[in-house]
Order: C-alpha cells, then structure tokens, then sequence
C-alpha cells in the first residue's frame, strides 16, 4: 500500500488543499492468510472535537447564515409569501455531510435525509474535509423546504457518486467541484451520466471554480447543458460588483462555451472570507482557514467564513427550488429553468474577476446575466419605491445586521418628494426641481416615482399616500394619516383621497404618477413646525408614507403594525426634516420629534451618525419635558452638559445612548439641537438618529441642519 496525496478544487481557500489516504490496488497477503483476510487497512487516527458553539460574529465586514444569505439572495421576501421550495427534492454531492449533524441545522425545519455514501466508505457520516457541511447552509438558506439529500463521493469516483444522485429522483443536482485539465479520468463516463440527468429533466448545476495559479475555468461547469456558476459580492453599501476571487471564461474541453451563466455570493481575493459556514469541527477547511489566522476563528469550532464559487452554486441550486414550487410547470425544463434564473438577474457593472475579465452593462463573460434575484425568478413583477440615496437595490429586508456603520438608512427615499407648485413635466421635471418643506395653510404637491424590478410590465398599480407627526419608530395604522379626518387632508385633483391608480410600470423601468397628491397640512405643532416665513406663513415637517400594491406583487404586511420599508420593498419612507442652521456666535436652534415605545415598557438605544458634520460642530440632545437621569443612561462618545447630553464628533464611530425607558406605546418628545461653526460652507449637513428596540432597528429619523450662505448667516 502507498500513501497518496489527492488534490481537488473544491474548497473555495485559495490554496493548494490535500488529503492523505492510504490505497492500494491489490494488497499482498501470505499464502497461509489468504482464506482469511480480503484486503488491509490503515485507519485515520481518531480526533476529537470541540464542542460546537455559537455561530462567531467576525468583526470584519461579513454575511451571517442563513439570514444574510436569503436577505442578498432576495429570497427572503419568498419566504414571506410561503415559498420556501416545498416538494422539491435537492441533491448536493459533496465531500459529505457530519452526521449527527451540526447544532446549525437543528431547531430549523429542514428536511435533510441521510447521507448517501458508497459502501466501500468505511466513513460514511463523516465529513473529514468539511466542504459539504459547510456548503450546504447555502442550499438551505435559500430554499428552507426542500428536501435535502447529500450524496458523499469516495475516493475521486465522481461517476459512481453521480450515479448515486440521480438514483435519488431529484429535481436537482448541484455540484461544486470540478477539474481545472481535461480529460480527467472517467470524464467521458461522467459527461454520459450528466447529459442522462439532464435528459432526463434534471437541473444539473456545476460551480466554475475559484482563483488558481492556472486561471482556468472548471469543467464540467463548461458542459453547454450544465447551469455554471460564478461569484459576486455584495459591498457593505449594498453595492455588487463581480467576485476577484470566481473564475470566468472558458474551459479548453469546450472553447466555444462562456461561463458563468448566473452569480451567487462570493467573497473576494485572496481568501474569499466572506460567509460564517457551519463545518464539521476538526475538519481540512475548519483547520486551514484558522490556521494563518484567515477567518479569525479556531481550528475545532466547526465553523469556517469562506465562500467561493462553491458556496454560489447551491444557492442557486435554492432558488431553482423555489421557482420549481411557485411554477411547478418547470419540473423537468431545465432550459426553462435556465431562462427564469437569467431573466432574473441584478445585472453587475463593475468589477473583476479572478480571470481578470471585466463586468460591464449587460451579459458578460465576467458575470454571465449577473446575479439571481429569488423574487424576481419567482414573481414577474416588483414594484418597489428607493429607500434611500445611496446603493439600495430593492433588497428585503433593506438593512439590519448589515450594514451596521454608517447607517444606510430606510426613511429618505429619494422617490417622495414634497414641492410648493405642481410640475409641468413631472417625468422629466421630478429628479431636477429641488423639493422644497412642507409649509401650513397652503397645498403642497406630492410627487411619487415608482420602479419596478420584475421581468414583466406591472399592470395597473395602487398607490397610497400617508403621513404622520415625526417618530424615530411608527406603528401602522395607528400612527399614519389618511387626510379622511379634520387633522389635515389629502386630495388627488377635486377628489378628497389619498390612493391613485397608476396605469402600469415596464419591466426594469421606472416613472413618476402625472398628478401629485394634493396636500395641506394640519394646524402646526412644537412637534412639527420649525420656522417662520417672511410672510407669516409656518414650514413644517412630517414623516411620510407611500405605498405600493399591484395584482401581481401585493403589500405583504397590510394592516399588520410592523408594516415598515424594512420589510417590503413596496413601501417607501420620507423621514428626512431641514432646518436652518445658526452659527456658533448665535443660539442654536433645534428640531422636535418623538422617540416611540413597543406594546410593552422596554429600553431604547439611540445612535447618532454624525459623520457628515464638520469637526467643530455642537450637537445636543435632551429630553422635551424634563433632562434625562444621569444615572439610568450609558453614553458613548456623548457626555451631560447642564442637563443635556453632548455628543462627540467622530467619523467612524457613532454617538450612542442607551437605557432611555419607554412605556408601553409611550411618544416621548425630544429635540437635537445643532450649531455649526462660522464660515460653514452652504449646503445640508443630515444627522441619522437610529432607534434601537430589543436589539433589533425599530426605526429612525433624519435632521438635517442647512446652511444658505457661505458666512454662516441664515
């Protein structure tokens, strides 16, 4: 017997892996022994493992499993709607699956069958490299119904494990491994049985292979039939560029032949340390990713932050199952799968891969369609409304773990706007007329942009306008105002309401409602006003609420009061309040609103982004009615100054205040108060305040302290 050192690609590290085993092809053994023993083994030494703990929270920039994985994939809107890939059977071929299986699957619902080794296998409940494991989180994430079969190869035999597969009966068969030289031994065997699966109306899906000193795509991820996937990364703004990490291109077995066709999420060079996996303690990438200290976590944790094209596949693989439930009529097409999954796609126009191919706008050879978006695949219409001006792309939710810092906010949508005429040319006027405050005691004109993500035109679309006095959190319905009551009143032309028919929005298009919600507002409050015009007449300000409903994308939460931006991407927010700002040499003024308590007494923390602010700057906060209590609060970078609390200025790091205790459905009212330095150049200068409510974002608000000339004078 001799020792061999196998090598495969499968991995997603980056780095050359290796296994030892012991095999011989025929074991010599004594004449007087031969009726007594068939063959001799060496076994592994047997290792023990760590206990597996708590998934680790990295404080690097990255995706935990399975919420994030779902969130970036757009699933998670799938989920609400009650596709999670139920009747659908995935199989994964893998390095195996731990068995019994790792705490990350237990309490979760899946439907994970046993292993399917080969019986040769002396280990078959064992994952001693710990990629299937690991990968397999992704599959599961994505389509939490399905029915999961891992099938563990042995000894390279990739034909006998595909064999293995397709014995299975599933719908799909997802692979993330793969030979960087063709032929490999057997290629021709294994090209037969894919092209038999495929026939047989299987979706066979292949990853394309991860960066390597060679720059060669993998086959069979280039077989014309497969489904090949490559790798984006989604940025901590939500911005997605392509994977410097994945491969791209072509595979010298078949030239002709571009991959990848779609994208999952994948992490960048060198390491691809991206997505916190569950893995069998102990195991090759368990040990390898700790041991130069990659990941940032231990060598017999069972877990790993990884990715590469490995982790994309059975991600796509997920959202396969989801269309395959919502349409059963794609059952067995896999071309009509193929085209779903590219019809859905977020188109990727920037970045490199490891190949060093370049995305752009449109299909590329970088990217492929770009990446899949379940709820595109699934639903041939989204509506949705921008929540706000930086890089939202229409996820759901729209943020909460991540991004963190700066806060890429959900109540500033750039597609509500308040203006004090109509607009001749609303299409084209809407995004160059500067929106102006809402003022009392005359009508102002609410404009609204609606977009749409889908694949199809949306059909006739029902849009609701709303507003409410100013909160950090809102309860729907009990805090939004319809204009049907004698606080202030909304009409579309002579009609007294607030919804208007849209007749339809194209496929990834986007346009403005002709004819502006007429708004007039109520008798102004200290809650709501903030100043005085020259001719007596009070700017105001207000949240405001839009939402959108069409036949084909309804509102999920509807009359449920947690009915928010960050749960459908059909309702928009405008939180966002300016006022005038003094100069130190005057008094600074300030903006009111509330901070709102849940159905039960609990403790608020606030966060102030303070990053747009210049360094000199005086920023207060307190309580409306009364200081707060010295002793019941914890502050960072904040300090009590005669009785109200001082934040700090610093770019990376927001003011925080935790401990304020709010009754149950309690409205307390607080002011910010801003003074900016003299010589402040012109131009808004926007605080976010961040609510935070047992851990979790319950909402936030916008101020914004403009400065109209260069001198300081407003």
């Amino acid at each position: 017997m001799h020792p061999k050192r196998h090598s495969k690609d499968i991995t997603g590290a980056g780095k050359k892996m290796t296994q030892t085993y012991f095999r011989s092809a025929k074991p010599k053994i004594p004449k007087e022994l031969s009726g007594l023993i068939e063959n001799v083994e060496l076994p592994e030494p047997v290792e023990l493992f760590a206990t597996i703990l708590n998934p680790p929270v990295p404080s690097y920039d990255h995706l935990q499993s399975p919420n994030d994985i779902a969130r970036n994939m757009d699933a998670t809107k799938v989920h609400v709607r009650g596709i999670t890939g139920k009747t659908i059977r995935i199989v994964m071929i893998d390095t195996g699956f731990m068995t019994p299986h790792h705490s990350f699957y237990a309490g979760k619902g899946y439907k994970i069958k046993p292993v399917v080794a080969d019986p040769d296998d002396p280990t078959p409940k064992l994952d001693s490299m710990g990629h299937g494991t690991a990968v397999a989180a992704c599959a599961l994430a994505i389509a939490p119904g399905a029915t999961f079969i891992p099938v563990k190869y042995y000894e390279d035999d990739m034909v006998n494990a595909f064999h293995n597969a397709i014995k299975m009966d599933p719908h799909i068969i997802t692979c993330s491994w793969g030979y960087a030289e063709f032929p490999p031994s057997g290629s021709s065997t294994l090209k037969m049985a894919i092209d038999y699966a495929i026939s047989r109306g299987i979706v066979v899906i292949f990853a394309c292979g991860n960066k390597k000193p060679d720059g060669v795509v993998l086959w069979p991820a280039s077989e014309p039939s497969v489904i090949a996937v490559g790798g984006a990364c989604i940025l901590p703004n939500d911005s997605v560029i392509a994977s410097s990490f994945a491969v791209s291109g072509r595979n010298p077995h078949n030239p002709g032949r571009r991959i990848p066709d779609v994208c999952g999420l994948c992490g960048m060079d060198p390491l691809g340390v991206y997505i916190v996996l569950p893995t069998q303690p102990g195991s090759v990438i368990d040990k390898i990713f700790s041991v130069d200290g990659s990941d940032r976590t231990k060598g017999n944790d069972g877990w790993v932050v990884a990715s590469g094209t490995s982790s994309c596949a059975p991600m796509v693989a997920g959202v396969v199952a989801l269309l395959m439930q919502a349409n059963p009529a794609l059952i067995g097409k896999p071309e009509l799968v193929r085209k779903a999954l590219i019809d859905s796609c977020k188109d990727i126009t920037s970045g490199i891969t490891a190949t060093g191919d370049k995305a752009g706008p449109g299909e590329d050879i970088a990217t492929g369609a770009g990446l899949v978006q379940a709820y595109c695949a699934v639903n041939p219409v989204d509506v949705w409304i921008k929540h706000n001006p930086d890089s939202d792309m229409g996820l759901v939710p729209i943020h909460g773990r991540r991004p963190s810092y700066p806060p890429y906010n959900h109540w500033s949508s750039p597609d509500i706007k308040v203006f004090s005429a109509p607009l001749a040319d609303p299409a084209n006027d809407f995004e160059r007329t500067p929106e102006t405050q809402p003022v009392f005691g005359q009508e102002n004109y609410v404009y609204v942009r609606i977009r749409n993500r889908g694949r199809r035109t949306s059909g006739r679309v029902s849009v609701n306008f709303y507003f409410a006095n100013p909160s950090t959190k809102l309860s729907f319905p009990a805090d939004w105002n319809d204009g049907n009551n004698a606080h202030g009143s909304i009409r579309v032309g002579n009609i007294v309401t607030n919804v208007q028919i849209f007749s339809s929005v194209d496929a990834r298009a986007e346009d403005v409602l002709p004819e502006p919600f007429l708004w007039t507002l109520p008798d102004p409050s200290p809650v709501t006003e903030t100043k005085t015009l020259a001719n007596g007449l009070k700017v105001g300000h207000f949240s405001l609420l839009v939402t959108l409903s069409a036949k084909h994308d309804p509102l999920i939460n509807i009359n449920r009061e947690k009915m928010s931006p960050l749960w459908d991407n059909n309702i928009g927010m405008k939180n966002w309040h300016v006022y005038s700002a003094r100069s130190f040499s005057e008094e600074a003024k300030s903006i009111r609103f509330f901070i709102a308590g849940d159905s039960q007494k609990s403790k608020s923390e606030l966060l102030f982004d303070l990053s747009k602010l210049p360094k000199k700057a005086a920023i207060f906060f307190e309580k409306e009615n009364g200081g707060f209590s010295s002793s019941s609060l914890d502050l960072t970078n904040a300090e009590f100054n005669d009785g109200r609390i001082k934040l700090g200025i610093r770019k990376k790091q927001p003011s925080r205040i935790s401990g304020i205790v709010l009754g149950p459905r309690e409205k307390m009212p607080v002011r910010i108060s801003i003074g900016l330095p003299s010589r402040t150049r012109k131009g808004s200068y926007p605080i976010n305040v961040l609510q935070i409510l047992n851990g979790r974002l319950a909402g936030g608000i916008t101020v914004a302290a403009q400065i109209a000339k260069k001198s300081g004078q407003n």
